[in-house]
């Protein structure tokens, strides 16, 4: 029994001392608002910068696709050219490549058309990126706000606990 006096009246030495210093202490630091508005701008920033990254990648796609179709119509294009150069090489197959040069058209104009939407949209994605990166500004700033005060009132109460 004596060994565990021991180790309790070290341990209580710490703890009268304390009640002690506390009395020059400064009163308590209400964290919980802070923490709440930490939490609840930490949160809007995750959400945001999640829709960043999504808007980020349906952009990645769309420039994907508009490469795809871009590489398409080059294709197409060339293809309608040799057809052309055929057509002047073999007449009695004239009415054969024409239908087919028409074909080859229409899937450009449909392609451009695409295209066209595509850039549309991408260009709509770009706005929502750009919105969305100036609508985080303020909560990244807030939230710097936040940390800083946040360290300022921790080295407060890291000071008056030292002390």
């Amino acid at each position: 029994m004596k060994i565990k006096k021991k180790f309790i009246i070290p341990m209580l030495m710490p703890i009268m001392s304390v009640s002690a210093f506390g009395a020059s202490l400064p009163d308590e630091i209400n964290y919980s608002p802070y923490e709440r508005e930490f939490q609840q701008y930490s949160s809007e920033v995750d959400v945001i910068t999640n829709n960043l990254e999504s808007t980020k990648s349906d952009l990645s796609y769309a420039y994907n696709l508009e490469s795809n179709y871009l590489n398409e119509i080059g294709k197409l294009k060339s293809e309608n050219m040799d057809l052309y150069n055929q057509i002047a090489a073999n007449e009695e197959r004239r009415e054969d490549l024409v239908d087919r040069s028409q074909d080859l058209s229409s899937q450009i104009n449909s392609l451009q058309r695409r295209i066209n939407q595509t850039e549309s949209e991408r260009n709509n994605i770009e706005r929502v990126i750009i919105r969305e990166e100036r609508r985080l500004i303020p909560y990244q700033e807030r939230v710097s706000q936040l940390n800083r005060k946040l360290d300022r009132q921790d080295l407060l109460v890291r000071n008056a606990d030292s002390s």
